[in-house]
């Protein structure tokens, strides 16, 4: 709300924008295009390795998550592309959700990028208060961990949603520690790499319906 709460006041004064509106539809339409036929595309083949009552062949496991990993990405920012589209043409400016997230290198501008309103809520309502960065390294990977147990509840009651959340909290408590004792940097697209299958692991737990299905995987 506070994103938008200054555009609430001036909209009435605000007169039609013919550009605003071809801008808010062709955003709408990438938006429809990305889901139709990107995210809808792929979710039939990430069936193959989660919706199937026995184990899948490596081959279709690693496939199937591939494909899921891009089918959320493209399934979330279509929404959120069609949310800021047709906020533009009503005379809204919605900040952008998903700013290239797996051109992240690592699992904290993952974050960054990633559901940014969210990121941003988990940090503003649950990291910050319960103390952030400030009260020493212990209780700062602490505070990482129980933030992201609790934005795995977030995405439903299931012993996958807390195994995704507590695996994020994990990644994220190893680079708080990794940059606190060594200087030492990846190359960037080595990085990217190993943050990009990070990723990937996790989404296993989030797609699948139950732990044991996550394991057969």
């Amino acid at each position: 709300y506070s994103d938008i709460e200054n555009q609430l006041g001036t909209l009435r004064h605000q007169k039609t924008n013919h550009e605003q509106i071809c801008d808010g539809a062709w955003l709408f339409v990438i938006g429809l295009v990305k889901k139709i036929w990107i995210a809808d595309v792929l979710a039939p083949v990430a069936a193959l390795a989660f919706d199937t009552e026995s184990s899948p062949q490596m081959i279709t496991a690693w496939v199937g998550t591939l494909c899921y990993t891009f089918q959320i990405y493209f399934d979330f920012s279509a929404y959120s592309d069609m949310a800021r589209g047709l906020g533009l043409m009503m005379g809204f400016t919605f900040p952008i959700n998903f700013n290239s997230p797996y051109k992240s290198a690592n699992i904290s501008e993952f974050w960054n990028r990633w559901h940014i309103t969210l990121s941003h809520w988990l940090r503003d309502y649950l990291y910050i208060p319960l103390g952030g960065s400030r009260c020493g390294s212990a209780k700062t990977l602490r505070n990482l961990g129980i933030t992201m147990f609790l934005g795995g509840l977030w995405h439903g009651a299931a012993w996958t949603f807390v195994v995704w959340g507590v695996f994020h909290g994990a990644l994220l408590m190893t680079h708080a520690t990794w940059k606190r004792l060594t200087r030492v940097q990846l190359n960037r697209t080595l990085a990217i790499g190993v943050t990009f299958v990070s990723v990937m692991v996790g989404w296993v737990f989030f797609r699948a319906h139950s732990l044991e299905g996550a394991g057969s995987v």
